[in-house]
């Protein structure tokens, strides 16, 4: 008899009021096992409900070297940026579309595309973020150094993901948190 087991369940939730974006619930769940023998496992999880589309925040903490942008978008489509085949800029896409796709021609495509502006006096990107690597245009600036650094970075995003991208702060003695801390973000976002 193998040790190792799994099984699968569906969990349906009714909730007895509306949930709106920004409410919290949590679930607990126990399972028990009966043969041969005796156990039982239990788990809270918490469900946090989220706006349609794309929503950001900056976390930070003073003294820290870094913070970390985190973007969550809950679109549920693609959109071609790049024609191919018989698709067109602007074209929308099923996400069983989309996956059908070739990866060259997935490439041309993503649920949106963020542009993340910010100083490289204050900040600098982590080349080693998925951002900077799916990067699809990159703006310079010089300083007075003489060198020449990334002031933005322009990323396809996929469908129902998040993605946090980390940048690297001069003055670590700041807490750039957004919206909690600070009422403007020091690293603008846009999409397209």
């Amino acid at each position: 008899m193998n040790g190792n087991n799994t099984d699968s369940f569906t969990i349906t939730m009714d909730p007895n009021v509306t949930l709106n974006g920004g409410d919290s619930i949590w679930l607990e769940v126990t399972a028990n096992a009966t043969s041969p023998y005796t156990k039982s496992l239990s788990g809270r999880f918490q469900i946090n409900v989220g706006e349609y589309g794309l929503s950001y925040e900056i976390q930070d903490v003073a003294r820290s070297p870094y913070l970390d942008f985190k973007i969550t978008n809950t679109i549920d489509y693609y959109k071609v940026y790049t024609a191919f085949d018989s698709y067109n800029v602007g074209d929308k896409l099923e996400i069983n579309e989309y996956l059908a796709l070739s990866d060259i021609n997935k490439a041309k495509c993503a649920a949106s595309r963020i542009t993340l502006s910010f100083d490289p006096s204050l900040f600098r990107l982590d080349m080693t973020s998925e951002a900077y690597i799916k990067n699809v245009a990159t703006t310079t600036t010089t300083l007075s150094d003489g060198y020449d650094y990334l002031n933005s970075v322009t990323f396809g995003m996929d469908a129902l993901d998040s993605l946090s991208v980390r940048f690297y702060k001069f003055d670590t003695n700041n807490n750039y948190t957004y919206p909690y801390i600070t009422s403007t973000p020091v690293i603008t976002f846009s999409s397209e």
